[in-house]
């Protein structure tokens, strides 16, 4: 494979990886809500960030996969001219 086709792969990895770590979380705050844990509790407050962090994490990561995909698909339209 070539070394953008091996990054792709990588970074698909890791994309699975943030999506488990996210909805791990989001099951933990679920729970929380369920036991009718207070917003203001620092727990909730601490999970709520954590979360958020995930998910901008996710989505730049997500823009870069694309990007590089996109990249990876130019190039080869432009080999097969």
């Amino acid at each position: 494979m070539h070394k953008k086709e091996d990054l792709l792969v990588l970074s698909a990895v890791r994309l699975h990886a943030l999506d488990q770590a996210l909805k791990e979380a989001e099951e933990d705050l679920r729970q929380l809500t369920a036991a009718n844990t207070p917003q203001d509790s620092p727990e909730y407050q601490a999970l709520s960030r954590q979360i958020q962090r995930l998910r901008d994490k996710r989505d730049d990561m997500d823009r870069r996969h694309l990007t590089l995909w996109m990249e990876i698909l130019a190039n080869r339209k432009t080999h097969e001219s």
